[in-house]
């Protein structure tokens, strides 16, 4: 007799088919998938609609559970974002509490802030976000922040620089003034790199230097140098701090030091003298050049005004300044 009769191989094939409906389900213990919350922002208001850092700020916020479960206590924080979208978003200081929501229930709260300082190249959005900030936990409000762009301003006034003294123990002594009358306008819409602008700016340059070598010598040799200095004229700018004689940017992000640069060129004429007998080869000659004298300073905001006053100065590549002191403040006043 045939083992495999029609009746026991039908049998068998539907135990197969009966036995394998649990293993396409996941078996007959599999756990059943897990509820959760599922919080999301439906509205978020903002007044007013549009501000300018430092100002106050007040979003309404509404928030709801579409989930499945009863979500845990959490908070509203704001965002200030360039583009409208969750990620790499600086947080703005204040938040509100959102109670533990039923799944299906909302809540209504409000977040009062402040807008930080910030030296955006264009205006900036205001997100409001419950708990973890992601696509689907934010929201853009209607607010915009304004931008750094519209900073505009200009910076006046005239410098005075003095070098004067004698030399210890010797016979030189020099006296040099220099003036800087400042015409610049500041702006741009790069961040924290304004654009300094020289318009026509000028200067002034005079000095005198005289020294003395002797008598020396049996026949009383001695040697006079005798130094004059002149220059002034407009300060070039091009927009290249290669090529500029006078070039500025703020140092600091509150905008209340500032550097300056200026190259003070300058002619001279030096005539040399010599006395004494013929051992001494008595003359005179005349020699003329040209000379630059660096400055670069740093300008301090004088507390409670809009005037800027020199406190740090140096030479070219951070030598020391021959230059004794600087008077003079500059204005710098916002269009």
């Amino acid at each position: 007799m045939n083992s495999r009769s029609p009746f026991r191989a039908a049998l068998l094939v539907g135990l197969t088919a009966v036995l394998a409906v649990p293993a396409l389900h996941g078996g007959a213990d599999a756990a059943p998938a897990k509820k959760a919350a599922k919080l999301t922002i439906t509205s978020a208001t903002a007044s007013p609609g549009t501000v300018k850092p430092g100002q106050k700020l007040t979003v309404k916020v509404t928030v709801a559970n579409k989930g499945k479960a009863t979500s845990k206590p959490t908070k509203v924080k704001l965002y200030l974002s360039a583009d409208k979208k969750a990620g790499n978003d600086k947080a703005l200081p204040g938040s509100a509490k959102v109670k533990a929501l039923k799944k299906g229930k909302k809540a209504k709260v409000t977040v009062r802030t402040t807008v930080a300082a910030m030296r955006a190249a264009s205006s900036m959005s205001v997100l409001a976000c419950v708990g973890k900030p992601s696509a689907k936990t934010c929201k853009a409000t209607n607010t915009k922040v304004a931008g750094a762009s519209t900073y505009k301003a200009d910076l006046t006034g005239t410098l005075t620089f003095t070098d004067k003294g004698a030399e210890t123990g010797g016979n030189k002594v020099w006296d040099r003034t220099a003036t800087a009358t400042i015409k610049m306008s500041i702006g741009g819409a790069d961040p924290l790199n304004e654009v300094f602008t020289s318009h026509n700016s000028t200067y002034t340059y005079t000095g005198t230097e005289n020294d003395n070598d002797g008598p020396w010598g049996p026949n009383d040799c001695q040697t006079f140098w005798d130094r004059e200095e002149t220059g002034g004229g407009t300060l070039k700018y091009t927009g290249d701090t290669f090529k500029d004689d006078i070039y500025g940017w703020f140092t600091h992000t509150s905008l209340n030091r500032i550097r300056l640069s200026v190259w003070l060129r300058h002619g001279y004429t030096l005539v040399t003298t010599r006395t004494g007998d013929d051992s001494c080869s008595p003359g005179q000659t005349t020699t003329t050049g040209n000379g630059t004298e660096v400055v670069s300073m740093e300008l301090t905001q004088v507390p409670g005004t809009n005037r800027f006053k020199v406190t740090k100065w140096e030479a070219d590549m951070g030598t020391a300044s021959d230059y004794e002191k600087i008077d003079g403040q500059l204005t710098l006043a916002r269009r």
